[in-house]
């Protein structure tokens, strides 16, 4: 009966409550019944998916554009004032290649404060996202990326440095979105 509650759970969060037009009721589920923690003046946009219950921390002051995709299975967890375009993926399992039972494996992502992942960027397991750091559109990320390290490119490899100064708090939380 506990698995049955806990796929119905998520069947509802990813196919009915992400589609709704109302950011402050997806939030409202997102917190109270998903158990995710979630900080001030964040904004989901809908069509995010979800794999798990609880397992996903993110700071105050994030936008996370539309059909965003959490595999938080393993931990994900995501500082203050981080952007994450639209499609993006982060994946915080995987499968053992060379284990007779193909079993799954989990290690947490965790994403600095003043990160930006570009549109359709994907963000493996146990990687590390340092503050100020950018994701370039379509990168894979891999491996750790440094403090303010803009990586592009599959696998993700570091391109230049951006400012260090980022004192930026993202607000666009439009209302039905």
């Amino acid at each position: 009966m506990k698995n049955f509650v806990y796929n119905l759970l998520l069947y509802i969060c990813n196919h009915w409550v992400s589609k709704i037009p109302i950011l402050c009721f997806r939030l409202w589920f997102y917190r109270n019944l998903m158990g995710f923690q979630i900080g001030r003046g964040t904004c989901i946009m809908m069509g995010a998916r979800f794999s798990a219950p609880r397992r996903l921390k993110m700071g105050s002051h994030c936008v996370i554009n539309e059909n965003c995709c959490f595999g938080n299975r393993g931990e994900i967890q995501i500082g203050d004032c981080v952007v994450i375009a639209a499609d993006c993926h982060l994946r915080s399992g995987d499968h053992d290649m060379n284990d007779p039972e193909f079993r799954t494996r989990y290690e947490k992502i965790s994403i600095g404060d003043h990160v930006f992942l570009g549109l359709r960027a994907t963000v493996l397991k146990g990687v590390i996202v340092g503050r100020g750091a950018v994701v370039c559109a379509c990168a894979l990320v891999a491996k750790p990326v440094g403090d303010f390290e803009i990586v592009a490119g599959v696998p993700a490899k570091k391109i230049c440095e951006r400012a260090m100064n980022l004192t930026y708090k993202p607000d666009w939380a439009p209302l039905f979105h």
